[in-house]
């Protein structure tokens, strides 16, 4: 069991200041958890990719992830990683099973959530604070005013503040996904989806990101599911670490990450750990090479 601290929003590790940000705080293994926030129950997903036979991308998955939580999905290409993060989005439906948000059912999109692309998706045309506040100008009900104090609260959040009348175009690429953390986060979701954000960045920009991401983790309690393909990344981020099976994707295991925050992509022990889960996980990539190459 884990032995991470955590009150409603969860989190230890970030030294003193940090726990007192987020007292009082208990041992998970004394919390009572109670429902899960986000529950997938029994999802398959089926595509007809030409032939008589439909083809079975991801089959039987059964998650719960807690609120609070930083989960990470690994798994080989194909598997279905993705498809999970958009039917928590509701952005399409499971051929078979439920996906359910606070004990209700996800019928469609909605405000609780949000998914950020490895595209980013920003528009070039706008501002850095336009763009933030571009999520906010429909269905939130926000007046003018609300949105730029909301715009400048998370722009400061990730350190973007003095860049608000800047354009796309010229912000870096580490930039450009702190922009896009911002606009996911402007809305205050309870739940971020993150699909490989990381994958296109040089490895000193992304290493930056990733305390970025821990840090405002840590002050928002916000429940992440986070898929990569990079194992290190994923016991560097994680709580939990769910390794999905070749297609038809299944839940192969679970690791529990007990390793304490912050933590680095150097650390001996995220190493370690990060090597038990990609023995687990070599099984399915060497299935996935041969459908491959059988071709």
């Amino acid at each position: 069991m884990m032995q991470r601290l955590r009150n409603s929003a969860v989190h230890h590790g970030f030294g003193a200041a940090a726990v007192a940000r987020v007292a009082p705080v208990v041992p998970i293994d004394e919390a009572p958890l109670g429902p899960p926030k986000v529950r997938l129950e029994g999802i398959t997903q089926r595509y007809q990719n030409g032939s008589k036979t439909p083809l079975t991308a991801i089959e039987n998955i059964n998650l719960e992830i807690h609120a609070g939580e930083f989960l990470c999905i690994v798994g080989p290409s194909g598997c279905g990683k993705s498809t999970l993060l958009h039917m928590i989005a509701g952005l399409m439906r499971p051929s078979e099973g439920e996906v359910w948000i606070d004990e209700r059912r996800v019928e469609n999109t909605g405000t609780d959530r949000i998914l950020i692309f490895q595209e980013l998706g920003l528009f070039p045309w706008l501002t850095v604070a336009e763009n933030v506040e571009f999520g906010m100008r429909h269905g939130m009900g926000l007046n003018k005013q609300e949105r730029r104090a909301r715009v400048a609260q998370y722009l400061k959040l990730v350190h973007l503040g003095q860049f608000a009348d800047s354009y796309i175009h010229q912000l870096s690429g580490g930039m450009r996904q702190r922009v896009a953390l911002a606009r996911a986060l402007a809305t205050e979701p309870d739940v971020l989806l993150m699909d490989e954000p990381f994958a296109a960045l040089d490895a000193q920009t992304r290493d930056l990101l990733h305390d970025e991401l821990e840090r405002i983790w840590a002050e928002t309690g916000r429940t992440i599911i986070f898929v990569t393909h990079n194992v290190r990344e994923a016991v560097r981020l994680g709580d939990r670490v769910v390794v999905l099976t070749f297609r038809p994707g299944r839940v192969k295991r679970e690791f529990n990450v007990d390793l304490p925050r912050p933590r680095s992509l150097e650390d001996p022990e995220v190493a370690l750990t990060a090597r038990d889960i990609l023995d687990d996980l070599r099984e399915e990539i060497d299935k996935s090479l041969e459908v491959e190459y059988a071709k």
